[in-house]
């Protein structure tokens, strides 16, 4: 199976078609441009994924998946912990998760509207407190530092999966296991490269950027390839005081 290491992985990527959430190159594994400055993640990162979380995406667990993107995990995490299982897909972007949306209709729409999934348009440096504590914690946009917030909504005997380092540099896939105690075991995965979780407001700001430097480009003479390594500077943090469910 290649980089896929568990059975349970790969039967759960065979039954989520990722042409239902990319329009471009579906079954490329590189990233996949989604609109927003978001992208849905190379096949193997979520293979990858998958298998980091395996043994805690157990019939009835309850997932937050911060960073949703697309749709596409949180619809394999769905299919995972099965009919008696919940999974909370977090999206600051409200275009991102109707698209989220369409996409899981077009997938299989009983797993909205059986309740399995709920999207909820919000600051995923936040979480959702209301649905904690999780089992499954993924985050799917890098920080420099653990959030304690996401941590302490993290079920003792849960795992948390997100990439840690400055967005540019040096990033690596780190696992934390939350102890009985309270304590977190870390454990380094591999390197990647995520774009940043952060607020809509700087996000939003990027894309201005992105267009403002590709638009210069073209009068230039040649055009921008690739959006994700354009220089930005963030605006200040921006926490939204409500979560909005999106249905």
């Amino acid at each position: 199976m290649g980089t896929i290491k568990t059975e349970r992985a790969f039967n759960i990527l065979m039954a989520t078609n990722r042409r239902h959430y990319t329009k471009t190159n579906p079954y490329q594994d590189w990233p996949q441009n989604i609109g927003y400055r978001s992208r849905i993640s190379a096949a193997h990162l979520h293979a990858y994924s998958l298998d980091a979380l395996n043994d805690k995406l157990i019939e009835g667990a309850t997932v937050l998946d911060v960073g949703s993107g697309s749709g596409y995990l949180t619809s394999c995490f769905a299919r995972m912990v099965g009919p008696a299982g919940r999974v909370i897909g977090i999206e600051h972007i409200p275009e991102l998760v109707e698209q989220s949306i369409a996409n899981i209709n077009s997938d299989d729409p009983t797993l909205l509207t059986g309740g399995r999934i709920q999207f909820f348009v919000s600051d995923g440096r936040l979480g959702y407190p209301a649905a904690a504590p999780y089992d499954v914690i993924y985050v799917g946009a890098s920080t420099v530092e653990v959030p304690k917030t996401l941590l302490s909504q993290l079920k003792p005997g849960g795992r948390m999966v997100l990439p840690v380092g400055k967005y540019g540099d040096i990033q690596y896939y780190e696992q934390l296991d939350k102890q009985e105690d309270g304590t977190v075991v870390i454990k380094k995965m591999m390197r990647v490269q995520f774009i940043p979780l952060t607020d809509e407001a700087a996000q939003m700001q990027r894309i201005t950027w992105s267009l403002k430097l590709s638009h210069h480009h073209w009068h230039q003479g040649f055009r921008t390839r690739d959006f994700f390594f354009v220089r930005h500077r963030p605006s200040p943090p921006h926490y939204a005081s409500r979560a909005r469910l999106v249905t």
